[in-house]
């Protein structure tokens, strides 16, 4: 783990790295993808401070204090789902409508117990979702 640390690159997406709860709700959404049939898939689970300090830099965050940093037991309590058509991951305006749908979706079904990025004012973050 020490090596991945030091790797500003390294992206974490082993479902394992979620806090408990938010594993429950990625299960759900990963049943989502599957039973529409979307082209997602999960990209990212934990972050280390220095990949979070790194997006900030380069505009693709807005905070230090992501809920992608380890919690007090080491994980994660957010997930990003991005669009992954022909082999490769897109984050292409022209695939938005997949990010929205999936975004519309979990929001109808578990909007009590998780956050959409794709709903933010600020800064919409549209592969985002995290514990309420």
């Amino acid at each position: 783990m020490e090596e991945a640390k030091k790797n500003v690159w390294q992206i974490e997406r082993h479902i394992n790295l979620l806090d408990d709860r938010m594993l429950e709700y990625a299960e759900k959404i990963e049943g989502l993808i599957f039973q529409h049939k979307l082209p997602i898939k999960r990209f990212e689970t934990l972050r280390y401070p220095e990949r979070q300090a790194y997006l900030v830099e380069k505009g693709y965050s807005k905070t230090l204090k992501s809920r992608h940093l380890p919690n007090k037991y080491g994980k994660s309590e957010a997930v990003d789902y991005v669009v992954f058509i022909d082999n490769r991951w897109s984050w292409d305006i022209a695939h938005h409508y997949w990010f929205e749908f999936l975004g519309e979706l979990v929001m109808d079904n578990y909007s009590s117990h998780i956050q959409w990025g794709g709903r933010w004012k600020s800064f919409r973050d549209l592969p985002h979702y995290q514990l309420r």
